[in-house]
């Protein structure tokens, strides 16, 4: 499996939450991750943390801007993997179906799990779904509502935890 998280504002702010971010990723699958090493995935010459747990799972977990998400999954790579996890926000309605559609054009079965939100109320009254990193529990870095459920139900296993902390996107689009 592999692991991106950005280097966004606000997503990793010190070398001590990326290595509690690796401990972390250990703890929840029973495997110790590789080494984080940084990768250039954009052209806007953004950097992002990688790494790896050597186990029989292919999938991509990423932690980051809605944004930074979207250009991780426009990658031509993507199709390797049988799922995505997007620890992220919506931003905004029908922005997780989009994602899902761009990441069926290199994988027509590729499943995307989507972070839990919460309802947030934005600058000019407008209302978002968001997915806060907030500093609950003892990680040493900011957690999402769905990191904090995949870690206490990590004893059933990772891909067990995951269906419970994550939301399943379906390419069923009602308008």
């Amino acid at each position: 499996m592999e692991w991106i998280v950005t280097n966004g504002n606000g997503i990793v702010c010190s070398k001590d939450e990326l290595a509690a971010r690796r401990e972390f990723i250990g703890m929840i699958t029973g495997v110790s991750p590789s080494r984080w090493h940084i990768i250039v995935k954009d052209i806007n010459n953004r950097f992002y943390y990688k790494c790896n747990t050597i186990d029989d799972i292919n999938g991509l977990f990423i932690t980051g801007h809605v944004g930074e998400v979207w250009e991780i999954c426009r990658s031509p790579s993507i199709g390797k993997f049988d799922f995505v996890v997007a620890n992220t926000c919506i931003w905004e309605e029908g922005y997780e179906k989009q994602i899902l559609s761009e990441l069926m054009y290199a994988r027509q079965d590729i499943i995307l799990w989507y972070a839990k939100q919460v309802v947030s109320l934005e600058s000019g009254l407008a209302l978002r779904k968001t997915n806060e990193l907030e500093n609950k529990g003892m990680f040493g870095f900011p957690t999402s509502k769905s990191e904090r459920i995949l870690f206490k139900n990590r004893k059933k296993g990772f891909m067990n935890a995951l269906k419970v902390a994550f939301d399943k996107v379906s390419a069923i689009y009602i308008a």
